[in-house]
């Protein structure tokens, strides 16, 4: 039998980034569904939403005028566990129920995360040009929120939680320093 050699450092990231995620009270793991939910994905608009929220990634990733915004929004109405469920939430004895972009699948939550990010960094930068500033900013105040960090587990904790806490933080005083004028 092969033992498989642990990464440490990489270990360790995930474990310190789930203590952090508990910390700060994210549950970033699905809900037990209430006893009193029978049926699941009949309210949850994850099958109307996830084809707009793809077609309008591939279109504001390709720079196409007002995507952006509409990905944004789009994503934002995605973030809600609603009465959503994968195949997989449903035990013989419990149910649990998710976000409802969780059913985009790892693949594509990945790559909407990314662009959310990407999106919420780029005022300033080069890249701005490529996005309206209606888009950064609705991008900036999504991806620093609490309801975003929510979603995230595992790799995209790792990859995204402190870059969102940052975000957050920067809102916040970009909002105190307005209120001080």
């Amino acid at each position: 039998m092969a033992s498989r050699k642990i990464d440490r450092p990489k270990l360790l990231l995930v474990i310190a980034a789930f203590i952090l995620a508990l910390g700060l009270g994210l549950k970033a793991f699905c809900t037990e569904a209430p006893t009193s939910m029978k049926r699941f994905n009949v309210i949850c608009p994850a099958r109307e939403l996830l084809s707009v929220l793809d077609r309008a990634y591939h279109e504001c990733d390709n720079g196409f005028d007002g995507s952006c915004e509409k990905f944004v929004a789009t994503f934002q109405k995605l973030l809600p566990e609603y009465d959503c469920q994968r195949p997989f939430d449903a035990t013989p004895t419990q149910n649990f129920i998710v976000p409802a972009i969780w059913l985009a699948g790892d693949g594509p939550l990945g790559d909407y995360v990314r662009l959310l990010a990407d999106l919420a960094k780029s005022k300033g930068s080069k890249v701005s040009r490529l996005y309206s500033p209606e888009a950064i900013d609705a991008a900036q105040r999504l991806f620093g929120s609490k309801e975003f960090r929510q979603i995230l587990d595992g790799e995209l904790a790792e990859d995204y939680l402190k870059q969102s806490i940052a975000v957050e933080r920067r809102l916040e005083q970009k909002h105190r320093r307005k209120g001080a004028e």
